[in-house]
């Protein structure tokens, strides 16, 4: 009875510990974030574009690294540099292929810390069809229930068949091989 009693106290002690263990989820203010690309062109010239649509599902808490987790998701045909001709032609078989490709997708469990307020998820970019690791450096400010993230990366679009048939055909505009990713988010504490 004793022995019971002791697993009973323990486990009543420990219960709420474990729940303090958990990251809290995240709403993302749509009106405050952003993901936008930029890039340059041989026609077109410097570029720079958003995808006007996407969702982020977000677990996360610095002190609580091992139980966050991000996904996010966007529609590929959101996408817009502010030019129909060369909106039309980004969404095309050639490169983004909206209509094979509606979707692309970063997902990470693992997330490292570094110094001041900076840190690294690893994870995967599953984007045209082609899924690879990607490690993508953020920073991340919270005040009381509200948290900024900013982050900025270049992508290689050759890694993930973008643009591949242009650039063999040497035809048209030539665009960079990488392409600048500068993500900003603004989220509210679940």
């Amino acid at each position: 009875m004793r022995t019971l009693l002791t697993l009973f106290l323990c486990l009543f002690f420990l219960l709420p510990l474990s729940a303090f263990a958990s990251s809290p989820s995240w709403e993302v203010l749509a009106e405050n974030s952003e993901i936008r690309f930029s890039g340059s062109g041989s026609e077109i010239g410097d570029f720079s574009g958003i995808f006007h649509k996407w969702t982020a599902n977000i677990v996360f808490s610095p002190d609580s690294l091992a139980q966050s987790s991000v996904t996010v998701r966007i529609d590929t045909g959101s996408a817009a540099i502010g030019d129909k001709t060369y909106d039309g032609a980004m969404r095309g078989g050639g490169w983004l292929d909206v209509a094979r490709f509606p979707e692309a997708v970063f997902s990470a469990t693992q997330f490292e810390a570094g110094k001041n307020n900076h840190y690294t998820a690893h994870g995967t970019l599953t984007l045209h069809g082609i899924k690879r690791p990607l490690s993508l450096p953020f920073e991340l400010k919270i005040d009381g229930n509200t948290a900024v993230m900013t982050s900025a990366t270049d992508l290689p679009r050759s890694e993930y068949g973008i643009g591949e048939e242009s650039d063999k055909a040497g035809e048209g505009d030539s665009v960079s091989p990488l392409i600048k990713v500068n993500i900003k988010l603004q989220a509210k504490k679940q």
